[in-house]
């Protein structure tokens, strides 16, 4: 009895990421077509070249993998990752707790000046870009990161 074949087949995200490079190819080639300036033109080739590399690692990987689909659990644990989506998450507990006490700080800052103790590194015009930058950049840039993984 012959063994039997089985089909190989693209993963729902294979086949939207091979459509968004497709797009993206037609349009920088359009983009090349019609370009008024060298410079426009050359970053329109270097579009279509990153989208038809891109096409072309996406054919390899599916010519060169196995057609048995990828285990969901490996050993009774997700096939998964899970480490640095730990380390985001505590990271931006921790620039989150900096950033939110910080805050906390030039916010009574506002209601008795006089808690800046009298130095100049301590004032409300020197904690504030601190506790903006902090919260924005690297508590929400953590968030944003360890979300996306």
């Amino acid at each position: 009895m012959a063994a039997m074949i089985q089909p190989k087949y693209l993963t729902e995200g294979e086949v939207g990421l091979s459509l968004a490079l497709f797009v993206g190819l037609l349009l920088s080639l359009v983009g090349a077509a019609g370009a008024q300036d060298a410079a426009f033109g050359f970053h329109a080739y270097l579009g279509a070249a990153a989208s038809a590399g891109g096409l072309a690692l996406l054919v390899n990987r599916y010519m060169h993998r196995d057609s048995a689909p990828v285990p969901q659990e490996i050993g009774g644990k997700p096939n998964y990752n899970l480490g640095p989506i730990k380390f985001g998450a505590i990271a931006s507990v921790v620039w989150g707790i900096a950033g939110f006490l910080i805050g906390c700080i030039i916010a009574f800052q506002l209601w008795a000046p006089e808690l800046n103790l009298g130095l100049e590194y301590t004032t409300f015009g020197r904690l504030r870009p601190l506790h903006t930058s902090a919260v924005i950049f690297a508590f929400g840039g953590n968030v944003l990161i360890a979300t996306s993984l």
